[in-house]
C-alpha cells in the first residue's frame, strides 16, 4: 500500500515538471524552435515550372530569363479497371487543355544554378552560373515566391557524353 502512494506522487511530479519545463520560454539569444511543419512548409518550394527558355537579359542587381512554360501533361482518357460499368457508361466531359504562355522570372545573386544531366541510369547535379543559361535549353525553376527563382535547373544531355557518343559513331 505504501509503494502505491509513492509511485502515484513520484507519477503526479513527474507530471507537473514535464508540463512546466513545456511551457518555458527559451533563453534570451537562444533560437527558437520551430515546428517541423514549417521547417517543411519553408523548404519546399513555392511553384516550379519547367519550360524552354525564349530570352535572358543580364542585369547589374537582377537578371530576368523569359521561360515558355510546358502545359502539364494529360492524364489518359483510358478507363480504370475499378470504375464501375455505370460510370464508365457516363459521358466524358472535355478537360481543359492549357496553352503554352511565357513567364518572367528573376534571379539574383542568391539563386542557385544546376545542370542536371543524366548518365548510366543516374542523374548527376553539377553546379553552374547564370552564364550557363542560353536560348533554347530546357529548365525547371524552382520559384520562392511571385516570379523569383530559388534555384534553376538546366535539363539537358551531359556535354561529356555527346562528345564521346560523337567520336565512337565517327569510328
Amino acid at each position: 500500500m505504501h509503494f502505491r502512494k509513492v509511485f502515484a506522487a513520484l507519477a503526479l511530479a513527474l507530471a507537473l515538471a514535464l508540463a512546466l519545463t513545456s511551457q518555458i520560454p527559451a533563453a534570451p539569444g537562444a533560437p527558437a524552435r520551430k515546428s517541423a511543419s514549417a521547417a517543411k512548409a519553408r523548404k519546399s518550394p513555392a511553384h516550379t515550372i519547367r519550360g524552354e527558355v525564349v530570352e535572358v537579359h543580364h542585369g547589374k542587381e537582377h537578371s530576368t530569363l523569359t521561360v515558355k512554360v510546358h502545359p502539364p501533361a494529360q492524364k489518359s482518357a483510358a478507363p480504370k479497371k475499378s470504375i464501375s460499368a455505370r460510370a464508365a457508361a457516363a459521358p466524358k466531359k472535355k478537360a481543359e487543355v492549357k496553352q503554352e504562355h511565357t513567364v518572367k522570372v528573376e534571379v539574383d545573386r542568391h539563386t542557385k544554378f544546376e545542370r542536371v544531366t543524366h548518365r548510366n541510369g543516374k542523374a548527376h547535379h553539377q553546379k553552374t552560373t547564370l552564364s550557363a543559361v542560353h536560348k533554347g535549353e530546357h529548365v525547371a525553376v524552382h520559384l520562392t515566391g511571385q516570379h523569383h527563382a530559388r534555384e534553376v535547373d538546366i535539363l539537358g544531355r551531359d556535354p561529356k557524353a555527346a562528345v564521346t557518343a560523337k567520336a565512337a559513331r565517327k569510328k
